[in-house]
């Protein structure tokens, strides 16, 4: 099966996509839906030209962070959050998923490769 491979910017920090409103939900803020609305679906597409899997799907993530701490939980939340409706219809359809941490302070990204199982 084909790979595709796209580059997106790195997202903002976990701590400033997520706030607890006064009633206690929590939202997203708005760098947040920015980045996920936005930014992201750009970014994919570039990289992605073709109607989304229908069937399974695998993702590599290939994750350069800007600094050496944290996890990258966040980061895969976000970016396949991101790729619904555009590489797949919905998050269900990833069957195997693998993530890389690695740090580039100078060009921080993430580099995805996805493929139909």
């Amino acid at each position: 099966s084909k790979v595709y491979t796209f580059t997106m910017d790195y997202p903002p920090l976990l701590n400033s996509l997520y706030r607890r409103g006064k009633n206690k939900n929590i939202y997203m803020t708005e760098k947040g839906h920015k980045y996920k609305e936005e930014t992201a679906p750009l970014q994919i597409l570039a990289g992605f030209r073709r109607n989304p899997f229908i069937g399974s799907v695998a993702i590599n993530l290939y994750i350069y962070r800007p600094y050496k701490r944290g996890d990258i939980d966040g980061v895969n939340k976000l970016i396949l959050d991101s790729m619904e409706k555009i590489v797949y219809a919905n998050d269900e359809s990833v069957r195997e998923q693998h993530s890389y941490k690695r740090e580039d302070p100078q060009n921080p990204r993430v580099v995805v490769e996805v493929w139909e199982l």
